[in-house]
């Protein structure tokens, strides 16, 4: 039986009869979001826990009371606020292509190489999409599969929440409107103490120039750090700029099978109101608004099969992603 997908790299119409040098990609997508949220291995079982740890009780003291034993003033001791958040691992998620050995050798680049690179970047781009989803249930307040926004302890600070601005005004009102969003969103995330450090905005290359062409954001007497003409923004409003096409537009909100975490959103129409087309512009977050559990790095495997005359490129990962704390991530949606 024939194997139901493989590799002609496009039959004779790519095979090379002259040198003319590698087939470039005109895009590779790129995992950024992974490194810049909480990680942590599983090496036995099925899931991890992420401690959520609240503040203590203080009290003034009374001059000769015992702090294990009077209560005349109160009480001293008091019980930490914590709770727990459980990150499932999701099912082995797989990648695979076998490439015809014929194919191989008409072509004067190293294809293998190619192709297992391209599976790995497969893989990548779907944990980063999952990373983008638990971003977005943290900011929505929606940890350990609840349905709306749930504390998980006495106390806990209330969700970041949706900022959302006119996308339908003219490009220099939305480019304003953007950048305000962006301050507003740093300023929840102080209002909860969230850490001024490892602080990052993410948004999809379709709203990236909104930044890139502000010239507030560019200007360096004004302590502005990009470059108008390499389309560069490192940094606005004490957040990392992350440009990333895993930042999902679609709706999400149907769970895919072998995903064992909940991260079921809906990125064409965040707030689910009665105003279709609210999209997801920018997700500002703090590293703990989301927390990764990973039993196995990427990886990718080739082995020639005989039988098919060609090599079998595998890759395989097995990870979880889920949400932590609501108040260390905004979400900047336009109402369209």
């Amino acid at each position: 039986m024939a194997a139901s997908a493989v590799n002609t790299l496009g039959g004779d119409s790519l095979f090379k009869t002259v040198f003319s040098g590698m087939v470039l990609r005109e895009f590779e997508a790129r995992r950024v979001l992974a490194p810049l949220v909480m990680n942590r291995q599983v090496t036995r079982g099925k899931a991890v826990d992420f401690s959520l740890m609240g503040t203590v009780t203080p009290l003034y003291h009374t001059a000769g009371d015992n702090i294990l034993t009077d209560t005349s003033n109160g009480t001293y001791l008091t019980n930490a606020a914590h709770a727990k958040v459980t990150v499932k691992l999701n099912d082995k998620l797989v990648a695979a292509t076998l490439l015809d050995d014929l194919a191989d050798m008409k072509n004067d680049f190293p294809a293998r190489a190619e192709l297992a690179a391209e599976v790995g970047r497969a893989l990548a781009d779907r944990q980063d999409r999952l990373i983008a989803q638990a971003i977005a249930m943290a900011a929505l307040g929606r940890r350990n599969e609840a349905a709306s926004d749930t504390d998980v302890y006495s106390g806990e600070p209330a969700k970041g929440g949706i900022i959302t601005i006119d996308d339908d005004t003219s490009d220099s009102s939305t480019r304003t409107n953007f950048l305000d969003a962006i301050f507003e969103a740093g300023t929840k995330l102080d209002a909860a103490n969230v850490p001024e450090e490892d602080r990052y905005i993410a948004m999809h290359p379709d709203y990236f120039n909104h930044l890139a062409r502000n010239t507030d954001v560019l200007n360096r007497d004004w302590g502005g750090a990009g470059a108008l003409a390499d389309r560069v923004v490192p940094r606005v409003g004490g957040f990392q700029v992350v440009k990333t096409t895993n930042v999902p537009t679609t709706d999400l909100s149907t769970t895919v099978a072998g995903e064992n975490n909940d991260l079921d959103v809906n990125f064409a129409d965040i707030d689910d109101d009665a105003t279709a087309g609210d999209k997801v512009m920018a997700m500002c977050f703090h590293k703990s608004a989301a927390g990764i559990a990973a039993a196995t790095d990427i990886r990718t495997e080739i082995d020639y099969k005989p039988e098919y005359q060609g090599h079998l490129i595998i890759g395989s990962h097995v990870m979880g992603v889920a949400a932590l704390r609501r108040q260390s991530a905004v979400l900047i949606c336009a109402d369209e």
